[in-house]
């Protein structure tokens, strides 16, 4: 377990680590290994889908889920809660305009 020292240390780096975050090269990154190991759409498309049923599982996630009356994380959950995110997140870039892809 951390102490307080460490902890702020921790947070320091994470919060900087979160300023620089490029999206764009990290999408960019992925997509590259994802090609380099020759995978098609469809392995592209469940390694994807995997990812963020993952992540929804988090348990810092469990409370979004709950709030949600998400109990099971079916196929058919992660596409809807994927929607609404990129649909929040796509209507946030349109505010900003900061988007390569507006």
């Amino acid at each position: 377990m951390a102490n307080y020292y460490q902890k702020k240390k921790i947070d320091e780096q994470l919060r900087k680590n979160r300023e620089s975050f490029d999206i764009d090269k990290a999408e960019s990154e992925i997509r590259q290994m994802l090609i380099l190991n020759g995978l098609n759409t469809s392995e592209i498309s469940a390694v994807l889908f995997t990812i963020m049923r993952n992540v929804l599982m988090y348990e810092s996630n469990k409370g979004i889920l709950d709030q949600a009356g998400v109990k099971n994380l079916s196929v058919d959950a992660v596409l809807e809660i994927q929607k609404v995110l990129i649909k929040g997140y796509a209507n946030g870039l349109n505010d900003t305009k900061s988007a390569k892809e507006t």
